[in-house]
């Protein structure tokens, strides 16, 4: 674990290259940072990371109660998905029916896997679809057609899965259970 305070600004170029191969002193300065957001002496281990896509990003020390706390954020966003999004009551009953019926039936396991994939698909759909829904209403709070038509394919997406899950549990239930009516 890291201790000592944070330096400024948090990422610095402090790798220095030893060979100087034409312009491949200057490129390799560009692409490889120090993305340690502690001091030095502080007893961080340096982790480098390649790339731009680390400038302004907070990458410093793990910290256990770090990932902790971005667990508790990750379940306070499904607890509000399903307090506020009314489709996720219904996919939240598909999932116990699908559940329920995958013992009941004892299907195989790659039967279950399909399930749980088919599952996971239209959770993963729904949630970004709230998130998705969300942040356009705080980028357009009136009426935009653009945005409708975003929000739109955003529908259609979970709509997507949906019926694929449907279809997938069709596929698997629907023999089991007309061999119990015969």
């Amino acid at each position: 674990m890291c201790a000592g305070p944070f330096r400024s600004p948090p990422l610095s170029f402090t790798f220095e290259v030893q060979q100087t191969l034409g312009g491949m002193k200057s490129l390799l300065r560009r692409l490889v940072v120090c993305v340690c957001t502690r001091r030095p002496d502080s007893g961080c281990r340096h982790r480098w990371a390649v790339g731009a896509q680390t400038q302004g990003a907070n990458l410093g020390c793990f910290s256990l109660a770090a990932r902790i706390r971005s667990v508790r954020y990750a379940l306070r966003g499904v607890g509000v998905m399903l307090w506020t999004q009314h489709n996720a009551w219904v996919h939240a009953l598909a999932t116990a029916a699908a559940i329920i019926a995958g013992f009941t039936l004892q299907i195989s396991p790659g039967e279950w896997l399909a399930i749980i994939l088919a599952i996971i698909a239209v959770w993963t759909a729904e949630a970004l679809n709230t998130a998705f829904e969300f942040l356009c209403e705080v980028a357009s709070p009136e009426f935009h057609p653009m945005v409708e038509r975003a929000k739109n394919i955003a529908a259609g997406a979970v709509l997507i899965s949906a019926v694929g899950a449907l279809v997938i549990g069709l596929l698997i239930f629907g023999p089991k259970l007309l061999a119990l009516r015969s």
